[in-house]
């Protein structure tokens, strides 16, 4: 999901997978990424009551979140897929500490 390199598709337009519908052999593809505010990932800590930041993906932006058992809610939409990193930061004392994170369900 979210792929757009190796498509079989000749044309100037950039696609993405949108979905992979498995029992017909079928992939939906869309002209621009799926987004989500909200996902699933395996965390490997214990989220408490304080200000997260989530990073997906290897771009350099932290965008805020909030967390509640593997739930991950994220403040702006994020173009994620399944088996992407989940890196969770606590923002405290004006800086960002890594405090953990997952892959993608």
């Amino acid at each position: 999901i979210g792929q757009r390199r190796g498509l079989p598709i000749n044309n100037n337009l950039n696609y993405y997978v949108a979905r992979i519908d498995a029992t017909n052999n079928v992939i939906i593809v869309n002209d621009r990424p799926v987004t989500q505010t909200r996902f699933q990932a395996e965390l490997n800590f214990t989220a408490t009551n304080e200000q997260y930041f989530v990073k997906v993906r290897h771009g350099p932006a932290l965008t805020e979140c909030s967390i509640h058992g593997d739930t991950i809610t994220t403040a702006t939409p994020l173009v994620i897929a399944p088996g992407q990193a989940a890196v969770v930061y606590r923002y405290h004392n004006n800086r960002h500490y890594l405090v953990g994170g997952g892959y993608i369900d």
